[in-house]
């Protein structure tokens, strides 16, 4: 995969799963090119990255094909992130901002690049924390001095440590799709990071406490050991598991598919998902009124601005 990587683009394919596995293989090898260019051009802006999700765990857990990837996910650190929109500018990407959102996108924790060329099929994203830092304590400094290196076609890469990495697969889950979606490749990325590495129970249990973000990976190990029979010590989920109250609303909104936890009602539209959501995927009444106070006053700012520059343009 190593020597692929190198060749240089191949031709694009579907990556959907049902396809022949050899066909999301040419769209690995091709997004993975496209990787190395992004993470050459970052370094010669002595930008320090770390690799976030499907691709930081391809040459870790995956066999090539297995891991269908749809965009690059890289960690900044917030000091460096001017460089990083400048690398990504002189390869000719440019920014996707969240349409009739400027307040937020002047303050949101990624940003969205593309780039249209054939050779660069997926977008993407540069984080400069793994979820908006108002919602959870994130410990950022030490995700960088914890991270783990790696090599990628030739040129060293960093990855989260195995912890971190839980950790943000919880944290993940609990936005994507709008929270405790379908999707499944968190649940067997958190598996197949079990199985391979020595996880630190308690250094996982910690750190979540730390973070405020028991109950998300309560849900995150919960599922992956009933979907996949993950080695997940019983005294790990007892000590990360909701009261009894919080537990019981968990079991209302949500239901077990094939022993995933999911939201029970997909169909529902996003804000009401989120709002259903919210009293479970943040552990602490500070966290939920932060959280509550910061968002109204973001979405507040869009309003005003999008109306603002409306007028303008009506001018």
């Amino acid at each position: 995969l190593d020597r692929a990587f190198q060749a240089g683009p191949q031709r694009m394919c579907d990556p959907s799963p049902s396809r022949p596995r050899w066909t999301r293989v040419g769209v690995e090898l091709l997004v993975g090119s496209q990787l190395a260019e992004v993470l050459c051009a970052l370094s010669a802006q002595e930008v320090n990255a770390l690799l976030l999700k499907g691709t930081a765990f391809w040459t870790s857990i995956y066999e090539p094909g297995e891991r269908k990837v749809t965009d690059i996910d890289l960690l900044v650190h917030p000091d460096e992130q001017e460089r990083s929109v400048a690398a990504l500018q002189g390869l000719g990407y440019r920014i996707r901002p969240p349409p009739g959102r400027p307040a937020t996108a002047r303050q949101f924790y990624e940003r969205t690049f593309l780039s249209g060329a054939a050779a660069r099929p997926v977008p993407v994203e540069i984080h400069t924390n793994l979820i908006h830092p108002v919602r959870y304590r994130i410990d950022l400094e030490g995700l960088f001095a914890r991270a783990q290196t790696s090599e990628l076609s030739g040129q060293p890469v960093r990855r989260l440590c195995a912890e971190d990495s839980l950790l943000h697969l919880a944290l993940h889950r609990t936005v994507h799709g709008h929270g405790l979606d379908a999707d499944l490749r968190n649940i067997e990325d958190a598996h197949r990071l079990i199985r391979a590495f020595p996880i630190r129970w308690d250094v996982l249990s910690g750190r979540a406490r730390s973070w405020g973000c028991c109950i998300a990976l309560w849900l995150l190990l919960t599922s992956a050991r009933q979907r996949f029979s993950s080695p997940v010590p019983e005294a790990t989920l007892a000590g990360l598991s909701p009261r009894t109250l919080r537990r019981r609303y968990v079991r209302r909104v949500t239901a077990s598919h094939e022993g995933v936890l999911q939201f029970r009602w997909p169909g529902l539209a996003p804000w009401r998902r989120r709002l259903l959501l919210f009293p479970i995927v943040l552990d602490s009444p500070r966290q939920h009124l932060a959280s509550l106070l910061h968002f109204a006053r973001l979405r507040a700012l869009d309003v005003l601005e999008s109306r603002f520059a409306e007028t303008q343009r009506d001018r």
